[in-house]
């Protein structure tokens, strides 16, 4: 898939959307499954096209509110402006609007 760093944790930073995809698929309704699959596949275009896969995971937990830096050594940070350019990216607008609205 393009990512060759620990993949699960994608899904930790977007569980609803995982949860979404289960129950839709539980009631048949494809079509919302895979609108929730779609943001899935945004949100692994924007960790394997950081400039850090790690990094980025970090920015992407500290934007839904979860505090603290969640890669070591030898992976490096995002700068300030690559974490404000993920912040600005649309999978992060509506993974940060969906989280708070919850």
């Amino acid at each position: 898939e393009g990512v060759a760093e620990h993949l699960d944790g994608m899904f930790a930073i977007a569980p609803q959307w995982i949860k979404g995809i289960v129950s839709a698929a539980a009631v048949n309704d494809w079509p919302l499954a895979a609108a929730y699959q779609a943001k899935l596949n945004e949100l692994r275009a924007e960790l394997i096209n950081s400039a850090s896969v790690m990094g980025a995971f970090t920015v992407m937990m500290n934007a839904r509110g979860i505090p603290g830096r969640f890669h070591g050594a030898p992976y490096a940070s995002l700068d300030e402006r690559q974490r404000d350019a993920l912040c600005a990216s649309a999978v992060m607008r509506s993974l940060t609007s969906e989280a708070s609205a919850a």
